[in-house]
């Protein structure tokens, strides 16, 4: 899923070189792979919006404790402290020299944490202005075998994040 994604905005064009961090081995989580995707999406997104110089963006994923942390890090212009409070909130945005010509409704990392937060998981934000931002979020490992479709919370399966391409996978499980 991370390298799908990656690759819907990996067009070799631009000033953005994207990259993934994660080993092919991450255990399986819990979730719904199209939700997962807007939050993938959103953020990558943003991570190239708000680096209008360009730069590499990280997308990682690693195991924490009975957690996956995954992240999408960026080096564009970074958000100042005093917005970082806020910055999950429904129609937010940050009003500065540096973004004021950056379009958005201020939805999109509201919805992110809504999201992440349906899955069980937290969402926040590493930033220093000028020196870009890191977006990291946590989904609960999954203990149990791989069952196929689960309803948990909402339409949910199992997923790699990553997977070794050698392997043979069942339809429900998603490739990166």
């Amino acid at each position: 899923l991370l390298r799908e994604t990656v690759a819907v905005f990996n067009s070799g064009e631009g000033a953005h070189t994207l990259s993934i961090e994660a080993s092919e081995t991450l255990p399986c989580a819990r979730v719904d792979t199209a939700r997962l995707r807007q939050v993938l999406t959103n953020l990558l997104s943003n991570a190239i919006k708000f680096s209008p110089q360009g730069g590499t963006v990280t997308v990682g994923a690693k195991v924490e404790g009975e957690a996956l942390k995954v992240w999408v890090k960026d080096q564009g212009v970074g958000i100042p402290p005093e917005a970082q409070l806020n910055l999950f909130s429904k129609f937010f945005r940050v009003d500065n020299r540096d973004t004021r010509s950056i379009g958005g409704t201020g939805l999109g990392l509201a919805l992110v944490k809504e999201i992440v937060k349906a899955h069980g998981g937290r969402v926040w934000v590493e930033s220093a202005v000028g020196k870009g931002s890191t977006f990291c979020f946590t989904l609960p490992l999954s203990s149990a075998p791989h069952v196929g479709n689960v309803e948990p919370q909402g339409s949910a399966t199992q997923l790699r994040l990553l997977a070794n391409t050698n392997n043979q996978l069942d339809a429900s499980e998603k490739l990166l």
